[in-house]
């Protein structure tokens, strides 16, 4: 049949190693992104790299990638993240700037240091940003993965399409296909989850201000 043992295998190598991209892309891309909020000198400085990096497939990336990270699971794990951590910084740095000015001064006249207001505003601001981050990211985590299994590698999901398309073998690389279609919506659907939890938090963040 289509659907065999190697595939299944194939499959779970690519599910990992898009999670592995996405948990890490997204925890440094928000991370980096909320951060930015501090200091105006450091965004001014690192807007820059942001930009070329957002402007350059990642693809291109690749071949610089697997010298760095080696042919293994490693350097697909950072193609993954790589293909998520600008859109995760640039949304995180959009809710994280978008809170409100008025609630900020308040808080300042009132004495509270920065961390504090960073903690009750700017991060709880920044939540909606991330949560939205999370559900694009989903799919450029996963694409991030086959395009480093398309490049070197020798499992995967992405390595199994390439092999196929090579002999012509449209009946496995559709079954492939449609096995990467059901792993997105797998990822859409965990993140959904989180996504509620994290609303929940904020809402109790913000219900304790």
């Amino acid at each position: 049949g289509i659907v065999s043992g190697g595939m299944i295998s194939d499959a779970i190598t690519t599910a990992l190693e898009a999670l592995a991209g996405f948990v890490i892309g997204n925890v440094i891309g928000a991370t980096v992104g909320v951060g930015l909020w501090y200091s105006r000198l450091v965004e001014q400085m690192l807007r820059p790299a942001i930009a070329f990096l957002g402007a350059t497939p990642i693809a291109a990336l690749a071949p610089i990638i697997i010298v760095w990270a080696g042919t293994g699971v490693s350097s697909k794990v950072v193609m993954s993240a790589a293909s998520v951590v600008v859109t995760a910084l640039v949304l995180a740095f959009d809710g994280a700037r978008g809170t409100d000015p008025l609630q900020i001064r308040m808080l300042r006249s009132m004495g509270a240091p920065t961390r504090r207001i960073f903690r009750l505003l700017v991060l709880p601001s920044s939540v909606t940003n991330i949560c939205g981050g999370l559900r694009l990211t989903a799919g450029l985590a996963l694409i991030g993965a086959i395009i480093g299994e398309f490049i070197s590698s020798d499992s995967g999901l992405g390595h199994a399409i390439l092999i196929a398309g090579s002999l012509y073998d449209v009946p496995t690389v559709l079954a492939n296909l449609i096995v990467v279609g059901l792993l997105s919506l797998a990822l859409l659907g965990a993140v959904g989850r989180l996504e509620r939890v994290i609303l929940r938090w904020r809402f109790v963040a913000l219900s304790g201000e």
